[in-house]
């Protein structure tokens, strides 16, 4: 049913038709301009209807999906006031209205509606997830030297990993018990971004202890590890030797990765794994390597371990 507005703009644009009204000028103009709106909108629609009834239901209509025509039909409503035809001479008509698409039908006729085009959004494309960054745990307790918590160590690192916001940032990948070519193949294979190695370092050159086929210590010299992190072409960007006197191999590698952390001195498993439980905790929270590593000393003292924290090295720092 048509609301009041479209009933009184139907009664004013007829009797606009006839040439007996409106009194009001701006409401003849009004009418003028909503005949020529519902012309243009619908070709063989309700601006040829000579029922008051059809009008205004044709008008009701194309008021929702014409905003010029809608403010046409308001504007004309407020201009000619509430109607004047005596109570009595108002009659009642039912108009029966069905449809679908944009061809309705009112009363037996058609009344085409052009809906409005559907808007156009304009949809951003998501940003590309951040990479995953790829950590390789690599340990090797040899048995014929003193035996390290190395297991200790990786559960405490994946457990710092996972209680972080940053959790979804990274991949840890465990390698106990490696082989000097294990620590390769996997380097190879993963081309991680960060390198941690728990192990044994020895006391005169600090080359790092892997495992033989034995299971007894391989030492690995600094200028063989300088050499396959060399070869991974840049892809290594932070290298932590967590082994004692690790200090020697770190200089070397440093010269093939940007940050490199190594030990001085001998250190303790409880000074080891504080160190390595802090310095992941940074990494999840989205520090930077270097604020990381300050982070990982900080627990050392925290937690009252006596050892020397671990020093970074930076390539051209």
């Amino acid at each position: 049913m048509p609301n009041d507005d479209a009933a009184r703009a139907a009664e004013a644009l007829l009797a606009y038709r006839r040439g007996d009204g409106p009194a009001d000028l701006r409401a003849r103009d009004l009418c003028r301009r909503l005949s020529d709106a519902m012309e243009a909108d619908a070709g063989e629609g309700p601006h040829t209807a000579t029922s008051p009834a059809f009008l205004a239901v044709g008008l009701d209509l194309l008021a929702r999906c014409n905003p010029e025509v809608r403010v046409l039909v308001d504007a004309l409503a407020r201009a000619v006031g509430p109607s004047t035809r005596p109570a009595s001479r108002r009659t009642s008509q039912v108009v029966r209205v069905t449809g679908s698409g944009n061809t309705i039908n009112v009363a037996g006729r058609d009344l085409r509606v052009t809906w409005p085009a559907q808007p156009r959004w304009s949809v951003e494309p998501a940003p590309a997830p951040a990479p995953r960054i790829t950590v390789l745990f690599a340990a090797a307790s040899p048995t014929n030297l003193a035996r390290l918590r190395t297991e200790a160590e990786m559960r405490e690192v994946r457990e710092a990993l996972e209680l972080s916001p940053g959790r979804e940032r990274f991949t840890l990948e465990l390698r106990p018990g490696l082989r000097a070519r294990d620590f390769a193949r996997a380097l190879l294979q993963l081309r991680p971004r960060v390198v941690h190695f728990s192990g044994h370092g020895t006391s005169g050159a600090g080359e790092l202890c892997f495992e033989d086929d034995a299971g007894c210590s391989r030492p690995a010299g600094a200028e063989g590890l300088r050499g396959i992190f060399s070869g991974l072409g840049g892809v290594v960007e932070c290298v932590v030797l967590n082994a004692c006197y690790s200090h020697g191999n770190a200089a070397e590698i440093a010269q093939s990765v940007p940050y490199v952390i190594g030990m001085a001195t001998g250190v303790s498993d409880e000074g080891a794994i504080a160190f390595a439980v802090g310095f992941y905790q940074g990494l999840g929270e989205g520090m930077p390597f270097a604020e990381a590593h300050a982070w990982g000393a900080a627990l050392m003292r925290v937690a009252g371990v006596s050892d020397p924290a671990p020093v970074l090295l930076e390539r051209g720092g």
